[in-house]
């Protein structure tokens, strides 16, 4: 079902940026093309920088090649709650059904996609050597070095598991982390973690990730949340999502 909706489209971060970050840019109105396809909202966990560029980047591309609407916003947690639930988009991402529920919407009128880029954790190192000797090989880590990562300081290791990674914070090993956990690690634990990354609070915690849309959205919203799940199982998501991390120290 197409929407007549406006170009501008939101995508929105989960994660309360200060006041100062809000783009003037949200408020940039276009009038829509005709014949506008569903809008599709999706929202980034981690930090933007001013090119728009950062996780998901390459995801955000593949939407639009498949003729999907997508943008994204740096407002503050409030504001793009408010712009989701007020305008009315079609979906949303990385949330679960707590999302809907806490905002005392009913669950049964929502679909959600399957978990994504999940039981990853981008941690950031001042000292290259420190990280050489720091990390443990068991599990699948991207790991930073010199401030922020590029695919050149990307290295695969493997992932620790939260109680390995809790005691690499404890004893000063790591500096800072952009965490993932799945589904199966409590989001207190995860959040307890990132408390500890002192004195790089800014750090990221982020549960496991999904999209999830307004079931009267339409039979196009059905079809997008089966090709996401397709990506997904076929790992071809990993690859659509850009690793970019720019950490707050460098902005």
């Amino acid at each position: 079902m197409a929407l007549k909706i406006r170009q501008y489209i939101a995508l929105v971060t989960l994660f309360s940026l200060p006041s100062g970050l809000a783009y003037a840019g949200l408020d940039a109105i276009e009038e829509p093309a005709p014949e506008m396809p569903s809008l599709i909202v999706l929202s980034i966990p981690t930090l933007l920088n001013e090119n728009k560029t950062g996780s998901y980047s390459g995801f955000l591309n593949y939407l639009q090649s498949k003729n999907k609407i997508a943008s994204w916003t740096v407002a503050p947690t409030r504001r793009a709650e408010r712009i989701f639930l007020e305008k009315g988009y079609d979906c949303i991402a990385p949330v679960d059904l707590d999302f809907i529920t806490d905002r005392g919407l009913d669950p049964q009128n929502f679909t959600m996609t399957s978990a994504f880029n999940n039981a990853v954790a981008y941690l950031y190192f001042t000292d290259q050597q420190a990280m050489t000797k720091s990390v443990p090989k068991i599990g699948s880590i991207g790991v930073m070095a010199e401030g922020q990562w590029t695919r050149e300081h990307f290295e695969h290791v493997r992932i620790p598991n939260y109680f390995r990674l809790l005691s690499m914070v404890n004893h000063g090993s790591l500096d800072a982390a952009l965490v993932t956990f799945p589904d199966i690690l409590e989001h207190g634990k995860a959040y307890e973690l990132v408390l500890k990354l002192s004195p790089f609070r800014e750090a990221a915690w982020q549960g496991a990730e999904r999209i999830i849309c307004h079931k009267q959205a339409g039979e196009a919203v059905v079809a997008l949340s089966k090709e996401i799940d397709a990506l997904i199982t076929s790992g071809a998501m990993d690859e659509l999502i850009e690793n970019k991390y720019i950490h707050p120290a460098q902005k």
